[in-house]
Parts: C-alpha cells; sequence; structure tokens
C-alpha cells in the first residue's frame, strides 16, 4: 500500500481529500480515510481515459454541473485525486493548466456525504500540488517551459555581446555603480548593502524603459552568481538562484516589479555570502575548494597538503566551526548534488562517475546511508524531491 508521512501533512494543510490510486485505478490510501466514499462508480470511465491519454498537461480538471471539482494528477506509477472542492475560477483561466473535462454530477455523492472546500484560485492550488512533488516553480506547460529554457539560453550567450554593448553606452557609471555595488555584496554586510540600495539600484544617466531594465538585472544576475561561486557558495544553490531570478525578471510587467525582485537578488546573495564569510579565512577557502571539486575524489589528506596544514589541525578546525568532520560535510554536498543529478534522471553509474567514486557500490551504499534509499529507489520515489 502507498505510504508518504507527508502527503499525509499535505491533506492536512490544504484540508482538502486526497486519494491514492494505482496503474490499475484501485485505491491504494485515502486522507481522511474512506474518502474515496465520495467517488461513485460512474468516475472510473473518467478516470481511466485522464490515465491513458498522454497530455501536454500534468493536471486535469474534472468539473460537475454543479461547479464541483477533482484535480487529477498522474505521476509516475500513480494516480494522486485532489478533491473534491468548489471553484468559481473561470474555465478560460485553468486552460493554461490544465486540460478541464465535466463529467455528470452523479459521479460524486450527495452533497451531504461529501463535503467541499472552496478554492479561491485553483492555479495557486495547481501550482503548489506540482511544486510538491517536483519542486518546479516555472510554468508547467512542458512546450512554454522549453520555449524558456531556449530564451534564457539566447539571453546567457548575448550577456557578453549585446548587452555588454548596451552597457557601454554608460560605461564610467555602470563601472562605478557595479564595483560598489559587488564589493558590497562581497563583504555579506547587509546593512552597507541596504544602504548602497536605499540611494539607487540602477546606475544613474541610465534611461529606465522596461527591456532595459531586464537587461541590465539579468547582467546583474549574472555577475551576483558568479561571485557567489568565488566565494564559496554552492554552485548549484548559485545557478538554480540565479536561473529563478532570471525567470522571474521576464515575467515582470513593469519597471517597479524588476527594480523590486533585482533588489530582492542583492540582498538573497549577499545573506548568503554573509553566512561564508561568518567561517574564517581558511574555513571559508577549504568550503570553496570543496564546492569547485565535487567531481573528484576528496581526501582529507589530499585538502590539507593544498592548504599547508596538518592532517590533525585542519580535522579540528573544520570540526570546531562546521559542528561536522570534513569527511562528513564532503560526503553531505556530494549527496545533495547527487540527489539533483538523480532527479534530472541521470544515470545512477554516470552520477557515481560524475562525483569521483570509482566504486559504484561505494557510492550506493553512502547514498543510501544519507538518504534512506538506494539510488535507483530515490530515483523511482514518486515524491523523491522532498528528501
Amino acid at each position: 500500500m502507498y505510504r508518504h508521512p507527508l502527503l499525509e501533512s499535505l491533506h492536512i494543510c490544504f484540508t482538502l481529500p486526497i486519494v491514492v490510486l494505482d496503474n490499475d485505478l484501485d485505491m491504494l490510501k485515502a486522507y481522511p480515510f474512506q474518502q474515496d466514499s465520495c467517488l461513485q462508480s460512474d468516475l472510473r470511465p473518467h478516470l481511466d481515459k485522464v490515465w491513458r491519454q498522454k497530455s501536454l498537461f500534468p493536471f486535469t480538471l474534472l468539473r460537475t454541473p454543479k461547479g464541483q471539482m477533482l484535480a487529477l494528477y498522474p505521476f509516475q506509477n500513480y494516480l494522486f485525486i485532489f478533491g473534491p472542492f468548489w471553484s468559481a475560477s473561470p474555465a478560460q483561466t485553468l486552460r493554461p493548466l490544465a486540460d478541464l473535462a465535466y463529467i455528470p454530477q452523479h459521479c460524486l455523492a450527495q452533497e451531504g456525504l461529501c463535503p467541499c472546500q472552496h478554492i479561491t484560485d485553483v492555479g495557486h492550488l495547481l501550482h503548489l500540488i506540482h511544486y510538491f512533488f517536483t519542486g518546479h516553480l516555472h510554468l508547467m506547460e512542458q512546450d512554454q517551459e522549453s520555449l524558456t529554457q531556449e530564451i534564457f539560453e539566447d539571453i546567457r550567450k548575448e550577456l557578453s555581446e549585446s548587452l555588454i554593448q548596451q552597457c557601454n553606452l554608460y560605461e564610467d557609471q555602470h563601472f562605478d555603480f557595479e564595483f560598489h555595488l559587488l564589493e558590497s555584496v562581497k563583504k555579506g554586510d547587509l546593512k552597507e548593502v541596504r544602504s548602497f540600495l536605499s540611494q539607487s539600484v540602477t546606475p544613474k544617466g541610465v534611461t529606465k524603459d522596461l527591456r532595459s531594465e531586464k537587461n541590465y538585472s539579468i547582467l546583474i544576475f549574472e555577475k551576483l552568481s558568479q561571485l557567489a561561486i568565488s566565494m564559496g557558495v554552492d554552485p548549484v544553490y548559485a545557478h538554480h538562484t540565479r536561473d529563478y531570478y532570471m525567470s522571474k525578471c521576464e515575467a515582470c510587467l513593469n519597471i517597479h516589479d524588476v527594480l523590486a525582485l533585482r533588489e530582492s537578488a542583492i540582498i538573497l546573495f549577499t545573506q548568503k555570502i554573509g553566512r561564508i564569510n561568518n567561517h574564517s579565512y581558511t574555513v571559508a577557502k577549504i568550503l570553496r575548494y570543496i564546492h569547485q571539486n565535487l567531481s573528484q575524489k576528496l581526501m582529507v589528506e589530499d585538502i590539507a597538503k593544498q592548504f599547508n596544514f596538518s592532517e590533525s589541525t585542519i580535522r579540528k578546525l573544520f570540526r570546531k566551526e562546521m559542528n561536522c568532520s570534513l569527511q562528513q560535510y564532503i560526503s553531505r554536498k556530494k549527496m545533495e548534488e547527487a540527489k539533483v543529478m538523480l532527479r534530472n534522471q541521470n544515470n545512477v553509474t554516470e552520477v557515481s562517475n560524475s562525483l569521483g567514486y570509482a566504486d559504484l557500490a561505494h557510492f550506493s551504499r553512502t547514498f543510501k546511508a544519507h538518504v534512506g534509499l538506494s539510488p535507483k529507489q530515490y530515483q523511482r520515489s514518486p515524491i523523491k524531491d522532498i528528501l
């Protein structure tokens, strides 16, 4: 029987019924217990149709004439049913997020036997469910996702060309602004950065039109991420954060939102670098070295030689500041990277090799010790992103 404590937590947070069906559409679990009594036998053909079809959208919404709705979410070998619930959301606002189909009223039990919550914005509900299972915050249409990624890749390629050429129009102002901004961020001093931002987040003399502000923000996001990596921030975190802000920036409809987003990115990276700066100079350099060499076989002996310390000294220094051993930290960081790669459906052997493990069995044992699942079990897990 399918069970997962966080799925029950999701039910409690939503106060929304959840039913889990297997590949044959037999019930595995219901929250609350016996909630499947709301679903009548006449509903099964509609569920079967959703389960068998290959939709471009992750959700299908089934709607009764009275406005009751079920959100169907096929995920791996399970069909998750959320609802029923009430919503007055217009059909046209739901189309970009899900297929919409109508079912007869008798597919659900009578209202007295099947209480319904009212959902004001179904779109927000669907985004949250989708994030729970996948960790993705971007728009859920697969075609739109592909197009957006293509646009971002084009933008990055043009950073050294059109964007920099545009910045050259105001070379002196940009250089002065960016130099002081990045120096403030590099210190990790949030108070100084906030003082700097209170003056302006755009160099004086730059014409403020929406496209120009977006382009300049993208350039700043790129520079912030590279600065963060150079200061020891995890490259995966830095790149993910950069891409997230680029995505949000492209979606902004006015200059005010772009400026607010840019300020948010500057503050976030400053805070992250500030936490790194709280470490001693030596430990900060060790952390940076580890993050930049996760693909290598990292041994304490080699790290000690890299920084001209004895093994015993570097072990004591690291444990004192990080509250864990150097080898424990390396393993944890490698496993965090492994989880990201496994979520992206990379082959287990490829993941092991790319993280410097010569022995696949050793990698698998280490992964299971950290996560509680083998790499293949984790990759097949329907809710792998929460671990």
